[in-house]
């Protein structure tokens, strides 16, 4: 793997994980991380114009939950983050990755981070968007 282009950032997701990756992108990378059974491999703030984030999951909720919110923000915005999925060799799993233009970085992690999961667990999948405040 060839050495980042861009300023990284060293966090602590877990007690016994930690990841570093672009500085731009961390607060998206955190947020993805922050769901059961996610855990990203890799991740860059652009490459000729594209971010993306490759991450694994164990936990179909959590996978669930991360595609209905790139959908949510389709609607709001129009704006399409593509979510794929392949079979990676020679370890033999599953790697999701997202991609979007990197210029969506700094609205696509706000959206993300103000999006209320409320109440999925026991009744069903519920996203709401928190209103945010305008200054009067």
């Amino acid at each position: 793997m060839e050495p980042p282009n861009h300023k990284q950032k060293f966090f602590m997701y877990t007690d016994l994980v930690s990841v570093e990756c672009d500085e731009n992108i961390a607060g998206l990378v955190m947020w993805l991380n922050s769901f059961k059974g996610i855990k990203t491999q890799f991740s860059c703030e652009g490459r000729e114009g594209i971010a993306y984030v490759l991450f694994s999951c164990d936990y179909i909720d959590s996978l669930h939950i991360i595609g209905l919110t790139f959908n949510l923000y389709f609607v709001k915005t129009k704006r399409k983050v593509k979510f794929s999925v392949n079979f990676h060799n020679p370890v033999n799993f599953l790697r999701f990755e997202i991609e979007f233009n990197s210029e969506w970085i700094e609205d696509l992690t706000k959206f993300v981070q103000n999006v209320k999961i409320s109440g999925w667990q026991k009744t069903g999948h519920i996203l709401e968007m928190e209103e945010e405040k305008k200054d009067d």
